[in-house]
């Protein structure tokens, strides 16, 4: 019994959960190594032209390179999403959260609380599935819970 209460909730709540991907400019990526890791680095190029060689299958079209990432979930349906404060934190970083149906939207960042590392984002889109956010001040010490997200930006849907 205790098992299926366990999947049902899963499925309830699995829609609603989101991937959020961290991307940055090549160049700005480029400019702001520190030079002690710099010469660490793989090169491409001579001279004054020498610059880091990121792979290209790792830039996309438009310049972007994929830094980091985590999840989110979205808690209303027209779009709003909360997360941790850490997975939106990266200066100059651009925020693209990727639905269960693989679609995506660019996120933008409505607040960050440092203190609970919260964060949460808007996307634009609508009737989209939610979770109903719980209140932590009945759990106990000892009760088992659900950790669902979509680990270290990589593994997606875990639990």
């Amino acid at each position: 019994m205790e098992e299926q209460r366990v999947i049902n909730t899963i499925n309830q709540i699995m829609p609603a959960v989101v991937s959020i991907v961290v991307s940055k400019h090549l160049e700005d990526i480029e400019k702001n190594i520190p030079a002690e890791l710099y010469a660490e680095l793989p090169k491409i190029g001579t001279g004054k032209h020498q610059k880091i060689g990121i792979p290209e299958d790792m830039v996309d079209d438009h310049g972007m390179v994929e830094v980091g990432g985590g999840s989110g979930f979205i808690v209303e349906p027209e779009g709003i999403i909360v997360t941790n404060k850490h997975v939106v934190s990266e200066p100059g970083g651009e925020y693209t959260v990727i639905l269960n149906d693989n679609s995506r939207y660019p996120a933008e960042i409505l607040t960050r609380d440092p203190l609970n590392d919260v964060a949460i984002l808007k996307i634009q889109a609508d009737k989209l599935p939610c979770v109903e956010l719980g209140d932590a001040t009945h759990l106990e010490l000892g009760q088992g819970v659900i950790a669902v997200g979509n680990a270290l930006g990589i593994f997606r849907n875990t639990v």
